[in-house]
């Protein structure tokens, strides 16, 4: 990128500047006696538009941004520690909040904002202090997991908003059941709404090589076996 006029770069060096705009920096580099205000912004959104301008800014920016930027596993864990955080931890034993300086890491980091209004009561016609009240706002647990989850995959995004449900499908191998722990596997898949009741009366409601409504899929690996073979979602015939 080759050199900027003296003028150029204090232009640049202004936009560095809080709260800084593009007309004051202007105003800041150049000779704008005699200008309009809207030629001046005019002149300054021509600056801005000019990829010299614009490269050095970025320049200029970059140490901070670097500073400020985070790493998906730093990200992680900090909202890991948020979601971990125990709002017990912000009072004291008797229900007081605690000062700031005593609230820990993982729970301060809860805290949005905290409102404090003092309290005042008329003791002989004068206004006495008398305590205070803390009013604390805190960021939604429910948030912090969902977003940790739709970050490692473990939610659709899409379908996030939607309750989180656990996938604890196992496989029944039933070869090694007798046909009594077969029939108790299939009430309770069926009372549970694992397994749809075919009607029949009996709690079966093996379909092979079909799937359900909710998307449970029932694989028959021997058509000459009934039984065997068959994928259940979360049915454990230990659990009575």
């Amino acid at each position: 990128m080759s050199k900027l006029t003296a003028k150029r770069e204090r232009f640049c060096q202004e936009m560095m500047k809080p709260k800084a705009n593009q007309s004051d920096a202007y105003r800041a580099a150049f000779d704008t006696r005699g200008m309009k205000a809207a030629t001046v912004h005019s002149e300054a959104s021509r600056l801005m538009r000019d990829p010299q301008i614009t490269a050095r800014i970025a320049e200029l920016r970059a140490p901070a941004v670097k500073r400020l930027q985070l790493s998906r596993e730093q990200w992680l864990k900090k909202m890991g520690r948020m979601a971990m955080a125990d709002v017990r931890k912000i009072f004291k034993p008797q229900g007081d909040v605690k000062e700031i300086h005593e609230i820990g890491d993982a729970e301060a980091d809860l805290i949005e904002s905290i409102e404090v209004t003092e309290n005042f009561a008329r003791v002989a016609g004068k206004a006495e202090h008398i305590g205070y009240v803390k009013k604390l706002r805190l960021t939604s647990k429910r948030s912090v997991l969902k977003d940790i989850g739709e970050a490692q995959g473990w939610l659709d995004r899409k379908q996030s908003d939607q309750p989180m449900r656990q996938n604890n499908s196992v496989t029944v191998n039933c070869f090694t059941l007798s046909e009594e722990e077969v029939d108790h596997v299939e009430a309770y898949g069926s009372l549970n709404g694992f397994v749809p009741d075919d009607g029949s009366g009996d709690g079966g409601g093996v379909r092979p090589d079909a799937s359900d409504a909710a998307g449970h899929e029932y694989v028959e690996q021997d058509a000459a076996v009934a039984r065997p073979g068959e994928v259940w979602p979360a049915v454990r015939p230990d659990e009575s």
